[in-house]
């Protein structure tokens, strides 16, 4: 039986695969405290100033063998696009240092890594990028994810790297992008939303369930995962606007250069996922199911 860790389950990401029914409780663990607090994250003191402890990599390994630790799955990071820009110290810490650092913990172990990457690597000048593209990124977010990515297969060449954009129901108290759009239609305000940037989101769901067929298959490498469909960040909205009857008159769409104080974003950042539906054989849902189980997801927990 496989016996998780799970860096960063107090994030959007983590704190759904924790409670995923894909993962026994008996057999994973959510880490962000007591671990980081001496090796591998970003912690914050009790008036939330970051601090950035050395790394010890002799304490988390030793972490890993006592806890019988063997798949790790990193979900940890700091992804606010304008917060990278702002705090460029915190961000290659979270995003490049740390992975490195965990991924020669679990290859010094021979223990299975999981990294999450994203879709943010690329200029955005091209459609559904595919996983040997190079990549170039535009922005500090992104230079950080790509160089997290390199030191994850510098240290660790036989872990699993997930390039994606999700979405689904959070479980903490920052939203996910499809959660803040629901909330607000369901409040009767307007949602600014673009269209003419593109994306691939997949349902946090469905990306946990596809990266554990991964993980049993045995698979090494990069691959993106994610929604067939390229759509905009307004029809993603539409989308949500008609699976949950909300009012559609709300929803404006606007172009991203009207959004002057935002730090600078690829305009495409859809991804192509034939690699990962060729290795598991068969194709991942089209987003309007994915959506339609948004909506079951929703309805239960309320």
């Amino acid at each position: 039986m496989k016996r998780f860790a799970i860096f960063g389950a107090t994030g959007r990401l983590g704190s759904s695969w924790l409670g995923s029914k894909l993962v026994d409780p008996d057999s994973a663990i959510g880490e962000f405290y007591s671990v980081v607090r001496d090796t591998a994250h970003l912690i914050v003191d009790d008036n939330m100033t970051l601090v950035m402890p050395k790394f010890c990599s002799a304490k988390l390994k030793q972490w890993l063998v006592e806890n019988d630790i063997n798949c790790v799955i990193n979900t940890a990071g700091f992804s606010s696009v304008d917060g990278c820009e702002l705090e460029p110290e915190r961000a290659y810490y979270a995003n490049a240092e740390l992975p490195g650092h965990i991924a020669g913990a679990c290859s010094d172990l021979s223990i299975k890594l999981v990294h999450i990457s994203t879709d943010h690597l690329y200029t955005g000048r091209k459609a559904k990028a595919r996983e040997e593209e190079t990549v170039q990124p535009i922005n500090i977010y992104g230079l950080s994810k790509a160089l997290g990515e390199t030191r994850v297969r510098a240290f660790c060449p036989d872990a699993l790297i997930i390039r994606t954009n999700f979405f689904g129901r959070s479980f903490i108290k920052k939203p996910f992008f499809s959660d803040w759009i629901i909330d607000q239609l369901s409040l009767g305000r307007e949602v600014e939303l673009f269209g003419n940037v593109f994306f691939s989101p997949i349902l946090d769901q469905n990306l946990i369930s596809t990266v554990h067929e991964l993980i049993n298959k045995g698979v090494t490498g990069v691959f993106n995962v994610c929604c067939e469909e390229r759509i905009s960040k307004f029809e993603f909205g539409q989308l949500l606007a008609s699976a949950f009857q909300l009012d559609h008159s709300l929803l404006k769409k606007i172009d991203i250069e009207e959004r002057r104080n935002l730090v600078k974003r690829p305009y495409d950042m859809s991804l192509d996922n034939g690699k990962v539906c060729t290795i598991l054989d068969h194709p991942i849902e089209p987003i309007v199911t994915q959506v339609k189980l948004l909506v079951e997801t929703r309805r239960k927990i309320q």
